[in-house]
């Protein structure tokens, strides 16, 4: 080997063992980390448990498993069709008795903030029920 080609290599080898690399080597385990936890998250069931309002008809069950990944619209289909409604009728679903959750919030950040004894509370009717 020539000393230039020794010189290059030495140059490489100082430059790969600089405290960027290790520093980018940190930030990327860092990373697949937090993609990892990110994904044990999404994989994950949660509890949801409706209650009816008013005059609403009953579910048979009212305890369910949902992947935490999913959308809050996919409850809403979920429901209408345990009840026997039409894809387009109306149903609204509250949240512990206090919001209205926008169709395209993730029930796993719904069960993680709001969450009460292990289960998302999702009281359910076909009428307005509060102002």
């Amino acid at each position: 080997m020539s000393s230039s080609s020794k010189d290059v290599e030495d140059q490489l080898n100082k430059r790969l063992e600089s405290p960027h690399t290790r520093e980018i080597g940190n930030l990327q385990e860092k990373i697949n980390e937090i993609i990892s936890d990110y994904n044990e998250k999404g994989n994950r069931k949660v509890n949801l448990r409706f209650k009816a309002i008013g005059r609403t008809p009953l579910l048979r069950k009212n305890v369910f498993a949902i992947n935490a990944s999913h959308r809050f619209d996919k409850v809403i289909r979920f429901l209408k069709k345990e009840l026997g409604l039409q894809p387009d009728s109306s149903l609204l679903l509250y949240v512990n008795y206090c919001f209205a959750p926008a169709p395209d919030e993730v029930i796993g950040n719904l069960y993680d903030n709001f969450s009460i004894d292990g289960y998302l509370l999702i009281y359910y009717c076909v009428n307005v029920a509060f102002g």
